[in-house]
This record gives structure tokens, sequence and C-alpha cells, in this order.
């Protein structure tokens, strides 16, 4: 996810690009139609404006699918040392636990990357460990 808006270079995944009918030569990276689910935030305040404006926020960040991070992503409530919260506070900050919902804003039938004829499968998807590299280590 941290690394989708490359795949709006030119030259990345060209042969999957050619596939589906784009040209693997062209810099996407301003397309209006494809950067709401390949930045953080686009047209939203604080979101992604442009790459020399808001190199930051290019890319699907946690927060695309976890909610603005302001409350929860406090120093105090996300230190090291904090060893006191659970993740009822983190909720109650502002964290989003991602539910199918969320993740059909960009996996669904407009996406011309999603195998033709399949539909996102969310079980299926939590089943097979999306987040195994960065588990929930929160306590309950």
């Amino acid at each position: 996810m941290a690394r989708a808006f490359e795949l709006l270079t030119p030259g990345v995944r060209s042969g999957a690009k050619r596939a589906r009918g784009f040209d693997p030569d062209i810099d996407y990276s301003r397309d209006p139609t494809c950067l709401p689910c390949h930045t953080t935030g686009f047209g939203e305040p604080g979101g992604f404006v442009s790459l020399e404006e808001t190199p930051k926020m290019a890319g699907v960040q946690c927060e695309v699918c976890h909610g603005a991070g302001e409350g929860y992503l406090t120093p105090h409530l996300m230190s090291l040392q904090n060893k006191s919260y659970k993740r009822a506070d983190l909720l109650a900050a502002g964290l989003i636990l991602p539910s199918e919902e969320v993740c059909l804003k960009c996996h669904n039938e407009k996406n011309p990357f999603a195998p033709q004829g399949e539909i996102f499968n969310y079980p299926l998807r939590r089943e097979q460990g999306t987040h195994e590299h960065f588990p929930l280590k929160f306590p309950h």
C-alpha cells in the first residue's frame, strides 16, 4: 500500500498496464481518477496535493484505512514507553479498525487492476493475513 503511488509512474508494472489498456510510458501521477486510491487524503484538507507539495502523502498510508491520526497518534498515547494504553484507548481517540466498506473504496469493480470478474474477498484477505507484517500488538 505504501508503494501504491509508484504504480502511477512510467515504466512501473509495464506489462500489467499494457494488459489493461494503459500506456506504460505515461505518467499517471497527476491523474485525479487515480490519485484517490494511490495517495493519502487526496482531495481532503491536509491530504495529497502533488509530489512536489506533499511528498509525504504519496502512497496509501495507515490513515487511509485507519482514519486521521491526530487523535490516536499523539506522542503520549503511542509512546513505546506508555505500556498502559489499550485498544479501547486508541479507538476512543479515533482509530478505525478497517471494515470491508473501507477496503471497497478502492478494491472494487472500478479498479482497472482488479482481476477481471473477481470481487474483492474481504474475509479471505483477512484470513490470509493482510497485516501479518504489522500485527496489532496492543492489549485488548
